[in-house]
């Protein structure tokens, strides 16, 4: 069985263990990227919705009562996040609108749309419970 081609198991072996080794050294500096990404895809969302709720406010003189107001076309029936009522004259909305379908962006970390908004501040925070590569909680962003 000499004349017989193919490999042997310890060549086999030796490859499996190059490419094993190759994959720890490249895998680990891949991961983090797409995670930096998300994070500033989270902190331009964040700058969006902040900067969205402010214009609301100084048009309306209050909060939006919650986050889908700032997607309204009309201030007919809209109340404020501290209870008043939104007259409709000084409505200029929608003051939401770079999103192509017309929605809240979502959350790139819980892939949702559901992001913590306290209407009588005005705060916009992440609802992602993970921790940053900062080491603070996207939730305090």
């Amino acid at each position: 069985m000499r004349g017989t081609r193919g490999f042997t198991l310890i060549e086999v072996l030796i490859v499996v263990l190059i490419v094993a080794m190759l994959a720890a050294i490249v895998i680990p500096r891949i991961y983090p990227s797409g995670r930096q990404a998300r994070e500033a895809e989270l902190r331009g969302n964040l700058h969006m919705l902040r900067t969205s709720v402010a214009l609301f406010r100084a048009h309306c003189g209050d909060w939006p009562a919650q986050l889908e107001d700032l997607l309204a076309t009309t201030g007919t029936g809209l109340t404020g996040g501290n209870g008043l009522p939104i007259l409709p004259d000084t409505f200029r909305g929608p003051y939401f609108t770079s999103s192509p379908d017309g929605l809240l962006p979502t959350d790139p970390f819980t892939g949702a749309r559901d992001w913590t908004y306290e209407p009588t501040t005005g705060a916009v925070h992440s609802a992602s419970p993970r921790i940053s590569f900062e080491g603070t909680a996207y939730s305090t962003w």
